[in-house]
Parts: structure tokens; sequence; C-alpha cells
């Protein structure tokens, strides 16, 4: 709904208009539909429903209209640069886009007085975010003993660095580390404190990098160390774990080789 607040004599238009990057909505015909024509500033002649941007008469009055649109699958995968030894490759990102302006209430001659924005996901995105959930409560709800707390929270972390680099996937391969049956018994002390100062070390990398990128996003591209970095910490912490717990060692190769296929 549209509140125009008066009738305006100076202004004598105003446009409703879709972000030019919306496409049509399956099974539509058009973008706009008016559900009172009654309103004064509606006319049928002038009023092209096909057309991304339409104009009606700057009439006091309230205007119902829906707009029909869908959002492109390729709203939320930007391509990327990765630099690589063996060249520069290119490379689908999954980041989400935030307080998108979809619709723009714009007086001709003048600036948007309104509109309606929202946030885009996609799939990815999504499952990313509800394995990291679903994995974040295995040991607040007993699943994985406490004690492994710190190295599932270090995991986690990692998890999380890489989506925010626009890499869910990977992200969500790593969580599928933490899984309760690869926790069968609490670590001893010394496997804690080799772990975890592994994970720590790895944990500081990472954010390292996540400040730096995003402080660079759009300049200078994404480099492949994002990854590499990763394997590489798990590859320590493989050697490390598998004195003390073979089986949490091979799951923490598994997830490195899932990492190395994707990347």
């Amino acid at each position: 709904m549209v509140n125009v607040p008066n009738t305006s004599t100076s202004t004598k238009n105003f446009s409703l208009s879709l972000n030019p990057l919306l496409l049509a909505a399956t099974g539509q015909s058009v973008y706009w539909v008016v559900h009172n024509p009654s309103y004064a500033g509606y006319n049928s002649a002038a009023f092209v429903g096909g057309s991304k941007t339409v104009t009606l008469n700057y009439d006091q009055g309230q205007v119902h209209v829906s707009a029909y649109f869908e959002v492109p699958s390729n709203f939320t995968t930007p391509s990327a640069v990765f630099v690589t030894p063996s060249g520069n490759v290119t490379k689908m990102l999954n980041v989400p886009q935030y307080n998108v302006v979809m619709i723009s209430v714009v007086p001709v001659g003048s600036t948007s007085t309104g509109g309606f924005a929202a946030s885009v996901s996609d799939q990815t995105i999504q499952s990313y975010s509800n394995a990291y959930n679903q994995t974040a409560a295995y040991v607040p709800s007993g699943k994985i003993p406490s004690s492994y707390g710190p190295l599932v929270n270090a995991l986690l972390t990692e998890a999380q660095a890489l989506n925010a680099f626009g890499l869910p996937d990977q992200g969500s391969n790593l969580l599928q580390a933490i899984m309760p049956s690869a926790f069968p018994t609490p670590p001893s002390s010394s496997l804690q404190t080799d772990l975890l100062g592994g994970l720590a070390a790895t944990v500081i990398v990472i954010i390292l990098l996540a400040v730096l990128v995003v402080r660079s996003r759009g300049k200078s591209g994404y480099s492949s160390t994002i990854i590499n970095d990763v394997q590489k910490d798990l590859a320590v912490l493989e050697v490390t774990a598998a004195k003390y717990d073979k089986a949490m060692a091979d799951k923490l190769k598994s997830v490195r080789d899932k990492l190395s296929e994707s990347s």
C-alpha cells in the first residue's frame, strides 16, 4: 500500500520502480497490479503493468498494489578470482545480500520517498546455517561431552570464517567433522592441550585473513590461501589427534580431503 498524503500541483506524478536486477515472476505476465482502481491517481491507459517502472498521478489517497517478481538465482553468487600457483581461477561465492532495495517510490523529479528492502539468501547459505545451528547445539545438549567444548568451538569458528568469505559449502564440509560419533570419550589433558593449541593458532590465522579480505574485497579479489591454510592446520591436527584418537584423526583427514576437492 502506498499512502499519498496530499494532492500535488507541482509534482504531478510518482513512480513505482522495481530493482532492475529482478526478474518477472514465474507464471505472471505483469510486474504490477492495482487492487483499488478507484484510486484517483490511477490511469488504466497509462499504467503498464508489464513494465518494471509504472507511473501514477500524485493524488491524495491510498493505492493498493502488488508487485510480482523473482530474485535471480545468481543474486547471491558473485564471481571472485582465486590466485593459484597455476594461474587465476574464477569461482562462484555464496554471499548473502543485506537490505536490498526491491521497490522504490519516487515522485517524478525528486528522490525516493519510500520503498521496500529485504535481505536475500540462497539454499547453500541456508543449508550451512541449519548445519551450523544443529552442530553448535551438540555440546550444550550433551550429545558431545563438555570436555570437547573448546575443540568444538574452535572448529565452529573456522566454519564461520569460511562462511564469511562466501564459502558456506566448505564450511559445511568442516562441520561434518563435528559429529557425536567422532567424540566417543573425553580426550586426555595432553590431547586437549596439543589440539587446542593448534586450533587456537588456526583460528587466529583465519580471523586475520578475514579482516584483510573484508578490507580488500572488491579490489584485490580472493586468494586460494583461505582454504589452503585451513587444510594445512587440519593436517597438523591430524598428526596430533592420531596419537590419542584414530577415529578423530580419520575424521579430520576426511574433512581435509573434501576441502581439497571443493577448492
